[in-house]
Protein backbone atom coordinates (compact mmCIF):
# COMPACT_ATOMS: atom_id res chain seq x y z
CA UNK A 1 0.00 0.00 0.00
CA UNK A 2 2.89 2.36 0.79
CA UNK A 3 4.32 1.66 -2.66
CA UNK A 4 0.91 2.40 -4.22
CA UNK A 5 0.72 5.74 -2.44
CA UNK A 6 4.24 6.49 -3.58
CA UNK A 7 3.27 5.87 -7.20
CA UNK A 8 0.12 7.95 -6.93
CA UNK A 9 1.49 10.98 -5.12
CA UNK A 10 4.70 11.25 -7.15
CA UNK A 11 3.05 12.44 -10.38
CA UNK A 12 3.73 16.20 -10.08
CA UNK A 13 7.33 15.65 -8.92
CA UNK A 14 8.53 13.04 -11.41
CA UNK A 15 8.92 15.52 -14.32
CA UNK A 16 11.21 17.64 -12.14
CA UNK A 17 13.27 14.58 -11.23
CA UNK A 18 13.52 13.66 -14.91
CA UNK A 19 14.58 17.23 -15.75
CA UNK A 20 17.32 17.01 -13.14
CA UNK A 21 18.52 13.79 -14.76
CA UNK A 22 18.44 15.36 -18.22
CA UNK A 23 20.57 18.24 -16.94
CA UNK A 24 23.27 15.80 -15.81
CA UNK A 25 25.55 13.70 -18.02
CA UNK A 26 25.16 10.73 -15.67
CA UNK A 27 21.42 11.26 -15.48
CA UNK A 28 21.06 11.31 -19.26
CA UNK A 29 23.03 8.07 -19.49
CA UNK A 30 20.76 6.47 -16.88
CA UNK A 31 17.65 7.42 -18.88
CA UNK A 32 19.28 6.02 -22.01
CA UNK A 33 20.45 2.73 -20.47
CA UNK A 34 17.58 2.28 -17.99
CA UNK A 35 19.56 -0.04 -15.71
CA UNK A 36 17.74 -2.15 -13.13
CA UNK A 37 19.04 -3.03 -9.67
CA UNK A 38 18.55 -6.64 -8.60
CA UNK A 39 20.58 -9.79 -8.06
CA UNK A 40 20.37 -10.64 -11.77
CA UNK A 41 21.84 -7.34 -12.94
CA UNK A 42 24.37 -6.76 -10.15
CA UNK A 43 27.12 -9.31 -9.44
CA UNK A 44 27.11 -9.32 -5.65
CA UNK A 45 29.98 -11.81 -5.41
CA UNK A 46 32.15 -9.51 -7.51
CA UNK A 47 31.28 -6.51 -5.37
CA UNK A 48 32.13 -8.46 -2.21
CA UNK A 49 35.67 -8.96 -3.56
CA UNK A 50 36.31 -5.24 -4.02
CA UNK A 51 38.67 -3.53 -1.53
CA UNK A 52 37.35 -2.06 1.70
CA UNK A 53 36.32 1.55 1.27
CA UNK A 54 35.01 1.14 -2.26
CA UNK A 55 31.39 1.91 -3.01
CA UNK A 56 30.60 -1.62 -4.18
CA UNK A 57 32.05 -3.24 -1.07
CA UNK A 58 30.24 -0.73 1.15
CA UNK A 59 26.92 -1.56 -0.53
CA UNK A 60 27.33 -5.33 -0.19
CA UNK A 61 28.42 -4.99 3.43
CA UNK A 62 25.31 -2.93 4.16
CA UNK A 63 23.07 -5.57 2.54
CA UNK A 64 24.72 -8.30 4.62
CA UNK A 65 24.44 -6.35 7.82
CA UNK A 66 20.76 -5.56 7.30
CA UNK A 67 19.86 -8.99 5.94
CA UNK A 68 18.11 -7.63 2.85
CA UNK A 69 18.50 -7.98 -0.91
CA UNK A 70 17.85 -5.60 -3.82
CA UNK A 71 15.04 -7.89 -5.03
CA UNK A 72 12.40 -6.61 -2.62
CA UNK A 73 11.32 -3.39 -4.34
CA UNK A 74 7.80 -3.47 -5.82
CA UNK A 75 7.27 -2.40 -9.43
CA UNK A 76 5.52 0.86 -10.24
CA UNK A 77 1.84 0.44 -11.09
CA UNK A 78 -0.23 1.20 -14.09
CA UNK A 79 -3.42 3.09 -13.38
CA UNK A 80 -5.81 0.38 -14.59
CA UNK A 81 -9.60 0.18 -14.80
CA UNK A 82 -11.63 -2.99 -15.19
CA UNK A 83 -12.29 -1.92 -18.76
CA UNK A 84 -8.59 -1.62 -19.57
CA UNK A 85 -5.50 0.59 -19.19
CA UNK A 86 -6.19 4.29 -18.81
CA UNK A 87 -4.68 6.98 -21.02
CA UNK A 88 -6.25 9.82 -19.10
CA UNK A 89 -6.54 13.56 -19.35
CA UNK A 90 -5.17 15.65 -16.50
CA UNK A 91 -8.67 16.13 -15.05
CA UNK A 92 -9.57 12.45 -15.26
CA UNK A 93 -6.20 11.49 -13.86
CA UNK A 94 -6.78 13.46 -10.68
CA UNK A 95 -10.30 12.05 -10.34
CA UNK A 96 -8.92 8.51 -10.38
CA UNK A 97 -5.91 9.64 -8.34
CA UNK A 98 -8.21 10.84 -5.56
CA UNK A 99 -10.24 7.63 -5.58
CA UNK A 100 -7.12 5.50 -5.43
CA UNK A 101 -5.77 7.52 -2.53
CA UNK A 102 -9.04 7.10 -0.64
CA UNK A 103 -9.02 3.37 -1.32
CA UNK A 104 -5.48 3.11 0.05
CA UNK A 105 -6.51 5.06 3.15
CA UNK A 106 -9.55 2.81 3.60
CA UNK A 107 -7.38 -0.30 3.41
CA UNK A 108 -4.92 1.16 5.91
CA UNK A 109 -7.77 1.99 8.31
CA UNK A 110 -9.13 -1.53 8.01
CA UNK A 111 -5.72 -3.00 8.77
CA UNK A 112 -5.15 -0.69 11.72
CA UNK A 113 -8.59 -1.17 13.28
CA UNK A 114 -8.29 -4.94 12.85
CA UNK A 115 -4.99 -4.96 14.75
CA UNK A 116 -6.49 -2.79 17.48
CA UNK A 117 -9.59 -4.97 17.76
CA UNK A 118 -11.88 -2.09 16.83
CA UNK A 119 -14.98 -2.54 14.68
CA UNK A 120 -15.95 0.55 12.68
CA UNK A 121 -17.90 1.22 9.51
CA UNK A 122 -15.72 2.10 6.54
CA UNK A 123 -16.66 3.17 3.01
CA UNK A 124 -16.84 0.54 0.34
CA UNK A 125 -13.83 -0.11 -1.84
CA UNK A 126 -13.37 1.67 -5.13
CA UNK A 127 -14.40 -1.54 -6.84
CA UNK A 128 -13.84 -0.38 -10.40
CA UNK A 129 -10.15 0.22 -9.86
CA UNK A 130 -7.50 -2.48 -9.67
CA UNK A 131 -3.78 -2.45 -9.07
CA UNK A 132 -1.97 -4.59 -11.61
CA UNK A 133 1.72 -5.37 -11.37
CA UNK A 134 4.05 -5.58 -14.35
CA UNK A 135 7.74 -6.46 -14.53
CA UNK A 136 8.16 -3.88 -17.29
CA UNK A 137 6.48 -0.92 -15.67
CA UNK A 138 4.77 2.26 -16.82
CA UNK A 139 3.29 5.10 -14.83
CA UNK A 140 -0.07 6.04 -16.33
CA UNK A 141 0.84 6.99 -19.90
CA UNK A 142 4.52 7.96 -19.56
CA UNK A 143 6.98 5.05 -19.40
CA UNK A 144 9.94 7.38 -18.90
CA UNK A 145 8.42 8.79 -15.71
CA UNK A 146 7.60 5.23 -14.67
CA UNK A 147 11.27 4.40 -14.99
CA UNK A 148 12.29 7.46 -12.95
CA UNK A 149 10.03 6.26 -10.13
CA UNK A 150 11.33 2.72 -10.42
CA UNK A 151 14.88 4.04 -10.38
CA UNK A 152 14.21 5.97 -7.19
CA UNK A 153 12.72 2.91 -5.54
CA UNK A 154 15.57 0.61 -6.54
CA UNK A 155 18.21 3.15 -5.47
CA UNK A 156 16.68 3.70 -2.04
CA UNK A 157 19.03 1.15 -0.48
CA UNK A 158 21.98 2.97 -2.05
CA UNK A 159 21.06 6.01 0.04
CA UNK A 160 20.96 3.82 3.14
CA UNK A 161 24.37 2.34 2.36
CA UNK A 162 25.99 5.65 1.45
CA UNK A 163 24.82 7.29 4.68
CA UNK A 164 25.44 4.18 6.79
CA UNK A 165 21.85 3.99 8.02
CA UNK A 166 20.27 0.64 9.13
CA UNK A 167 16.78 -0.58 8.33
CA UNK A 168 14.28 0.09 11.10
CA UNK A 169 11.47 2.57 11.68
CA UNK A 170 13.58 5.25 13.35
CA UNK A 171 16.35 5.35 10.75
CA UNK A 172 13.98 4.80 7.85
CA UNK A 173 12.13 7.94 8.90
CA UNK A 174 15.40 9.86 9.08
CA UNK A 175 16.14 8.79 5.52
CA UNK A 176 12.63 9.82 4.43
CA UNK A 177 13.33 13.32 5.71
CA UNK A 178 16.58 13.21 3.74
CA UNK A 179 14.83 12.01 0.56
CA UNK A 180 12.10 14.60 0.83
CA UNK A 181 14.68 17.36 1.21
CA UNK A 182 16.75 15.98 -1.66
CA UNK A 183 14.12 14.82 -4.15
CA UNK A 184 10.84 16.37 -3.01
CA UNK A 185 8.76 13.19 -3.32
CA UNK A 186 5.42 13.70 -1.51
CA UNK A 187 5.31 10.15 -0.16
CA UNK A 188 8.67 10.66 1.55
CA UNK A 189 7.28 13.82 3.11
CA UNK A 190 4.10 12.07 4.25
CA UNK A 191 6.09 9.22 5.77
CA UNK A 192 8.33 11.70 7.53
CA UNK A 193 5.41 13.78 8.78
CA UNK A 194 3.31 10.94 10.20
CA UNK A 195 5.60 7.93 10.53
CA UNK A 196 7.11 9.16 13.79
CA UNK A 197 3.79 8.42 15.49
CA UNK A 198 4.88 4.77 15.52
CA UNK A 199 7.85 5.62 17.76
CA UNK A 200 7.87 5.87 21.53
CA UNK A 201 8.56 9.26 23.07
CA UNK A 202 12.28 8.64 23.61
CA UNK A 203 12.92 7.53 20.03
CA UNK A 204 10.77 10.34 18.66
CA UNK A 205 12.73 12.91 20.65
CA UNK A 206 16.01 11.46 19.41
CA UNK A 207 14.75 11.47 15.82
CA UNK A 208 13.81 15.14 15.84
CA UNK A 209 16.74 16.29 17.96
CA UNK A 210 19.55 14.44 16.20
CA UNK A 211 18.54 12.97 12.86
CA UNK A 212 15.99 15.35 11.36
CA UNK A 213 18.34 18.38 11.43
CA UNK A 214 21.02 16.30 9.71
CA UNK A 215 18.57 14.87 7.16
CA UNK A 216 17.02 18.20 6.18
CA UNK A 217 20.28 20.14 5.98
CA UNK A 218 22.26 17.39 4.26
CA UNK A 219 19.47 16.37 1.89
CA UNK A 220 18.67 19.91 0.79
CA UNK A 221 22.28 20.87 0.12
CA UNK A 222 23.44 17.61 -1.50
CA UNK A 223 23.44 16.81 -5.20
CA UNK A 224 20.17 15.30 -6.41
CA UNK A 225 20.92 11.61 -5.91
CA UNK A 226 18.54 10.51 -8.66
CA UNK A 227 21.20 11.75 -11.10
CA UNK A 228 23.91 9.38 -9.82
CA UNK A 229 24.81 6.34 -11.95
CA UNK A 230 25.66 4.18 -8.96
CA UNK A 231 26.49 1.09 -11.01
CA UNK A 232 29.31 2.94 -12.78
CA UNK A 233 30.93 3.82 -9.47
CA UNK A 234 31.40 0.45 -7.76
CA UNK A 235 35.19 0.84 -7.61
CA UNK A 236 35.11 4.49 -6.48
CA UNK A 237 36.12 5.44 -2.95
CA UNK A 238 32.95 5.94 -0.94
CA UNK A 239 34.33 8.85 1.09
CA UNK A 240 35.31 10.66 -2.11
CA UNK A 241 31.78 10.10 -3.40
CA UNK A 242 30.29 11.65 -0.27
CA UNK A 243 32.46 14.73 -0.72
CA UNK A 244 31.48 14.95 -4.39
CA UNK A 245 27.77 14.74 -3.58
CA UNK A 246 27.98 17.04 -0.57
CA UNK A 247 26.92 14.37 1.94
CA UNK A 248 28.21 13.93 5.47
CA UNK A 249 27.60 11.16 7.98
CA UNK A 250 24.50 11.21 10.20
CA UNK A 251 24.70 11.07 14.01
CA UNK A 252 25.89 7.76 15.41
CA UNK A 253 23.50 4.89 14.67
CA UNK A 254 22.93 1.62 16.51
CA UNK A 255 22.97 -1.60 14.52
CA UNK A 256 20.73 -4.49 15.44
CA UNK A 257 23.60 -6.97 15.49
CA UNK A 258 27.39 -7.00 14.98
CA UNK A 259 28.73 -7.11 11.45
CA UNK A 260 30.35 -10.54 11.85
CA UNK A 261 27.10 -12.05 13.10
CA UNK A 262 25.21 -10.55 10.16
CA UNK A 263 27.79 -11.84 7.68
CA UNK A 264 27.59 -15.33 9.19
CA UNK A 265 23.81 -15.33 8.76
CA UNK A 266 24.19 -14.16 5.17
CA UNK A 267 26.74 -16.90 4.43
CA UNK A 268 24.37 -19.50 5.87
CA UNK A 269 21.50 -18.22 3.71
CA UNK A 270 23.75 -18.17 0.62
CA UNK A 271 24.71 -21.81 1.26
CA UNK A 272 21.04 -22.75 1.57
CA UNK A 273 20.27 -21.02 -1.74
CA UNK A 274 23.12 -22.85 -3.48
CA UNK A 275 21.76 -26.16 -2.19
CA UNK A 276 18.30 -25.19 -3.44
CA UNK A 277 19.69 -24.56 -6.92
CA UNK A 278 21.39 -27.96 -6.91
CA UNK A 279 18.22 -29.74 -5.81
CA UNK A 280 15.86 -27.84 -8.12
CA UNK A 281 17.80 -25.85 -10.75
CA UNK A 282 14.76 -25.14 -12.95
CA UNK A 283 12.75 -23.55 -10.16
CA UNK A 284 15.64 -21.53 -8.78
CA UNK A 285 16.41 -20.16 -12.23
CA UNK A 286 13.01 -18.52 -12.47
CA UNK A 287 12.59 -17.40 -8.87
CA UNK A 288 14.36 -14.84 -6.74
CA UNK A 289 14.65 -15.73 -3.08
CA UNK A 290 13.83 -12.83 -0.79
CA UNK A 291 15.16 -13.23 2.74
CA UNK A 292 14.47 -10.93 5.65
CA UNK A 293 16.63 -10.14 8.65
CA UNK A 294 18.29 -13.23 10.17
CA UNK A 295 16.77 -15.35 7.41
CA UNK A 296 13.60 -15.87 9.43
CA UNK A 297 11.30 -15.42 6.47
CA UNK A 298 11.93 -16.61 2.93
CA UNK A 299 9.49 -15.94 0.13
CA UNK A 300 9.63 -16.49 -3.65
CA UNK A 301 9.32 -13.43 -5.84
CA UNK A 302 8.42 -14.09 -9.46
CA UNK A 303 10.46 -12.39 -12.13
Amino acid sequence: MVAALGDLTSGPVLPHMRDAMLASAEGRQILKDRPRVNTHTVDMDKLAQLPEGTWGRTYVTWLERCGVTPDTREPVRYLYLNSGPVDVSVHDYFVHYERLIMDCIRRWCQSWTHRMGISVGLPASCSDIDYLYFHQVHYVNDPELAYVMQRYRECHDFYHALCGVPVNVEYELALKFFEFANLGLPMAGLAAAFGHLRLNSAKRAKLFKEFVPWAVKCGSSAQSLITVYWEKRWEHNVEDMKKEFGIWDPPEVKWRRPLKEAQAATAKEHKRRVQLRIINPDASASVNIRCHIAGKQVAPVSE
